[in-house]
């Protein structure tokens, strides 16, 4: 498994907590500047923002927003954002270790990555760039699974993860 063991896993879902925390605790309370606003507002409606029209954040952050039953829904919005931009931190150390970094490397890289000034940004508004980190990741791991064991199911998954990452 190359390194990926249960131990692994647990650390990814502390790095992706620890991130969420992080960003929640710093993250926008409610509308913020540029795309933001149109974006929360399609969410809301389940309507389409400027082209391209990010159909899959606005299905996700919309059925987010009704289910997170806290704040306003520039707030829910944002903390959409929070919880992708986390969850690529922990899908990042799992993909280092399976590439074979050790535990060291893999935390300087996954540290590095979600407290670097783009992706923490992009993890505290209504943006899609969170979403599209996380899904690259996923894309990345579910490619590297196909490659390490070769089977329908696992070309499907990875198909799958880089036809929602485009």
């Amino acid at each position: 498994d190359r390194g990926v063991g249960r131990r692994d896993w647990a650390i990814a879902g502390a790095i992706a907590l620890g991130g969420l925390l992080l960003y929640v605790a710093t993250l926008c309370p409610t509308i913020y500047v540029e795309d933001s606003a149109e974006f929360w507002t399609a969410a809301a409606i389940f309507g389409v923002p400027h082209p391209p029209g990010y159909p899959l954040w606005t299905l996700l952050g919309g059925l987010f927003v009704r289910a997170l039953p806290l704040g306003d829904v520039g707030f829910r919005s944002n903390v959409f954002s929070a919880v992708c931009g986390a969850g690529a931190a922990g899908a990042l150390w799992i993909l280092a270790r399976r590439l074979g970094a050790d535990r060291v490397a893999a935390l300087a890289a996954t540290i590095c990555f979600a407290v670097g000034r783009t992706v923490w940004s992009q993890g505290l508004a209504a943006e899609v760039h969170a979403l599209n980190a996380l899904l690259l990741a996923l894309a990345l791991l579910a490619t590297f699974e196909a490659e390490r064991a070769p089977t329908a199911r696992s070309f499907a998954a990875a198909g799958l993860a880089l036809g929602l990452a485009l």
